[in-house]
């Protein structure tokens, strides 16, 4: 499947201001506790914070509410879902000790259950199918006047329209990019 998207910014010729930093204590949700509760990313780039935040760094499937673990193994787990901050997570960082804990499940009532601004993205995003899916061919181009580059990449991440998306060239080079509206 070949899609056609505009080149937006890449980010690996871009350089990072300073490494992300861990909390010593990582509070979650009651399923999992993702990238955004354990850093702070005030360093990264305003359009990389909210894919950097959705990260799920640690779900449980033994039925633990909570598992110590270091820096290097969240920043390792950081980079392999989303390579674009592998700048920001270099992997010569001095490594600390993390506590990543669940908050405690709320008790089930009448009323309908909160949501929060996270939640609502991926409630949306798990009933509409990607435009772009995990793995696939992307043709990024760029039009200046009458000059038309393409080039062709890989897509790293599910892509949905009007969204970023992240993408690697053959060369290793990982792009951001935007999905069209209109998607094809």
């Amino acid at each position: 499947m070949t899609v056609s998207v505009l080149l937006a910014l890449s980010l690996a010729t871009s350089s990072p201001a300073a490494s992300l930093v861990f909390h010593s204590t990582a509070d979650g949700d009651a399923e999992a506790v993702r990238f955004g509760d354990m850093a702070d990313l005030s360093s990264l780039p305003s359009e990389m914070r909210a894919p950097a935040a959705a990260l799920v760094i640690w779900r449980p499937v033994d039925g633990r509410r909570s598992v110590e673990t270091t820096s290097a193994s969240v920043a390792a787990r950081a980079r392999a879902l989303l390579p674009a901050l592998t700048p920001y997570l270099p992997a010569a960082a001095p490594s600390k000790s993390v506590l990543l804990r669940l908050a405690a499940r709320a008790e089930t009532s009448d009323k309908a259950p909160s949501t929060t601004a996270r939640g609502d993205v991926e409630a949306v995003r798990s009933k509409t199918a990607p435009v772009v899916p995990r793995l696939s061919p992307v043709v990024v181009s760029l039009t200046v006047g009458p000059v038309v580059v393409q080039r062709e990449t890989t897509a790293l991440q599910n892509g949905y329209a009007g969204r970023p998306l992240f993408v690697r060239t053959a060369e290793g080079e990982v792009l951001r990019v935007m999905v069209p509206g209109d998607a094809q």
